[in-house]
């Protein structure tokens, strides 16, 4: 039947005709200013390895990397015979040394204190303070642990053979199976010494409530995990992200998970353990970084700008921690499962949210669209906001979907993408839907040129369109454009506003952040509209705020971040590095296009995401670029020993 289908498609006259005229356009791009525009990045084959091999060049380069390499190495040497070092190492090994019974008279200990001291703080001190809760935790402890009682087993020991601890600490977390082989030594450890432990901590409780000594014990962990293992760092900041909001403060959080993980991954690159690479995208990243730190400090209204400016530089700073510890196939398909599952989490309870909770109204004109009951915002309090951060995954799930070579990913991403459109759909975010519409035609587009064949013949099902699709969706997008939507009319008076602020700060900006925008936007308002916290366009905002430096360094990213993508996926590049770069290209572009009618980087998450992504995609390049020349540097070297060490200059970027 296949066969049957494939001769008719090419025996087909239209269909002919439609392939011929696809390929001419096709054509006519790349070798045109497009192409040459998109295709500036220099192609590394094996004709470049050889002619590099044995050079002069070759010669510098390896001789300047042996003083970086001595220098490095002298340096690592002085933090590795460190006490902290040493005192920390010495600390993992006893703690994943010790057995289980330890463990379990710790706990036990302790589980047997919180009780008690509920009791006493409840009957006999008649104390307020005594929630039933903290004797639930308390019993809970005792039930949970007894059993540990009986194991005389080593915890790496049993973490490796536990059936749910080894995949969530090998599979999803990332740890090397060496580094708990290495310690399944049971180290001893005295019973009598943990049980006493655990009644002072215990007995702490009657101040510290028992769940903040829980959480205190899962940080202590999480840190030192952290600490060892940094990428775990990046994992947990894009698979937390959508689910901090149900703290006070999920920004801060998220940029002190941030900083953490810097801290880490410094320690680990000045221990010799991790590398840092430099490339002209990070050049571009890090000047636009510093144009925000000049926003901030000159801003006009003073140090209100600088809790703004600190928080997006932090997050800037995962651009650089994505780039140089996700450096492995491995972590690459990781991360992008995490990032995946995470907002399918969140796109869950948008749906759930719209047919069981209470959808948002105050972004909806009732009298204009009394079909649409309101508008979820699952856990980034604007619709927009959720809608943004759901077309920024999607193409990436699509990717996933196209690029792996497994049957059980390919229909776990169908369900995934499936909520992820419905959760965007009651978003009713018109931006948000024709930002995803044009992104995911272009990276069709980009994937295959049949795809332009197909989209001539969907032309023709056009008048079919109002039959098909549902009224309410249909008067949506109807909408756009219609000043008798209050929404647009909002919008548009704002957008007049800031361009005669632009006028006047066209060269230096406003400065960053809400703060600066609400005092100089009063003078420039028009009637009705004299309050707004953003320009509601991302262009005008940063334009706004950084003046005309800040605008053209943010249009240097882009066009660095496009060349970079577009010129990768017309190379010889694996398919799955390919496919899924372009799945981060059409993520962001989805974001960029939504943001002609929205500052999405008002939610500071969602700029976090923006940058993870572009970052992601920049990872897939750089591992498939390392990759391809290591098979390069291999092929050279199979062909004349001589020549076997040609792949250091090649890595280097």
């Amino acid at each position: 039947m296949r066969r049957k289908i494939q001769l008719w498609l090419k025996t087909s006259l239209i269909l002919s005709l439609l392939d011929r005229a696809s390929s001419a356009v096709y054509r006519m791009f790349r070798e045109g200013l497009f192409g040459w525009l998109f295709s500036a990045y220099p192609r590394e084959d094996a004709a470049f390895a050889q002619s590099v091999a044995g050079s002069r060049l070759r010669k510098s380069i390896l001789r300047r990397d042996s003083m970086i390499s001595r220098a490095h190495h002298a340096i690592a040497r002085s933090f590795e015979n460190s006490l902290m070092l040493r005192a920390v190492g010495a600390v993992s090994n006893r703690m994943l040394g010790l057995s289980l019974r330890v463990y379990g008279l710790f706990f036990t200990s302790f589980g047997l204190y919180v009780v008690l001291i509920y009791l006493i703080k409840r009957f006999a001190l008649s104390l307020e303070t005594a929630s039933l809760s903290h004797l639930l935790i308390g019993v809970g402890i005792l039930v949970t642990v007894w059993p540990l009682i009986l194991v005389r087993q080593p915890l790496a020991e049993a973490l490796l053979e536990s059936a749910i601890m080894r995949p969530l600490l090998l599979g999803v977390a990332g740890i090397p199976r060496e580094y708990l082989e290495n310690r399944r030594v049971a180290g001893g450890g005295r019973n009598n010494v943990a049980f006493i432990l655990g009644m002072l901590v215990g007995a702490l409780t009657f101040y510290i409530p028992p769940h903040l000594m829980l959480i205190f014990f899962s940080a202590a962990v999480s840190l030192f995990l952290l600490f060892v293992f940094p990428e775990i760092g990046v994992l947990a900041m894009i698979a937390l992200l959508p689910y901090l909001t149900i703290l006070p403060h999920p920004s801060i959080v998220l940029a002190a998970m941030v900083l953490m993980t810097a801290f880490s991954y410094l320690i680990k690159l000045l221990r010799g353990k991790r590398v840092l690479r430099i490339e002209l995208l990070d050049v571009g990243v890090l000047l636009f970084l510093a144009a925000f730190l000049f926003g901030g400090i000159v801003s006009s209204s003073g140090t209100g700008s600088l809790r703004t400016t600190a928080i997006y530089i932090c997050f800037m700073l995962g651009y650089f921690l994505v780039v140089n510890l996700i450096r492995t196939r491995v972590w690459l398909r990781r991360c992008t499962g995490t990032l995946l599952v995470s907002g399918f989490g969140a796109a869950l309870y948008g749906v759930y949210q719209n047919f069981f909770g209470v959808p948002e109204t105050r972004w909806l004109d009732a009298e204009m669209f009394e079909d649409i009951k309101g508008r979820v915002v699952s856990m980034f309090e604007n619709p927009n906001m959720l809608a943004n951060y759901l077309i920024m995954l999607m193409p990436i799930a699509v990717s996933a979907m196209l690029s792996t070579k497994h049957r059980g990913v390919r229909r776990a991403m169908l369900p995934l993408l499936l909520t992820y459109l419905l959760c965007l759909v009651y978003t009713w975010s018109r931006g948000a839907w024709l930002g995803a519409m044009i992104a995911l035609l272009l990276y069709f587009l980009l994937l295959n040129r049949r795809t332009l064949s197909l989209l001539f013949l969907g032309c023709f099902a056009l008048p079919l369109l109002p039959a098909v699709m549902p009224e309410s969706i249909l008067n949506r997008l109807l909408s756009i454009g219609n000043l008798a939507d209050s929404s647009t009319s909002y919008r548009v008076s704002i957008w007049r506003a800031s361009l005669q602020m632009i006028r006047d700060f066209f060269a230096s900006g406003i400065g960053v952040g809400e703060s600066a925008f609400r005092q100089i936007y009063p003078l420039y308002s028009l009637s009705g509209i004299e309050a707004a916290p953003h320009s509601h366009s991302l262009y005008l905002q940063i334009q706004l705020e950084l003046g005309i430096v800040g605008f053209l360094l943010f249009l240097g990213v882009l066009l660095l971040f496009a060349q970079c993508c577009i010129s990768y996926n017309t190379s010889q590049a694996d398919r799955e590095s390919r496919v899924m770069s372009l799945g981060c290209f059409a993520g962001v572009l989805a974001a960029l296009l939504q943001g002609f009618t929205d500052y999405t980087w008002y939610n500071y998450r969602v700029f976090f995401v923006f940058w993870f992504v572009l970052a992601l995609a920049s990872a897939y390049i750089r591992v498939g670029r390392s990759e391809a020349n290591r098979d390069i540097a291999d092929s050279v070297a199979n062909a004349d020993p001589t020549h076997a060490a040609v792949d250091i200059p090649l890595q280097r970027n």
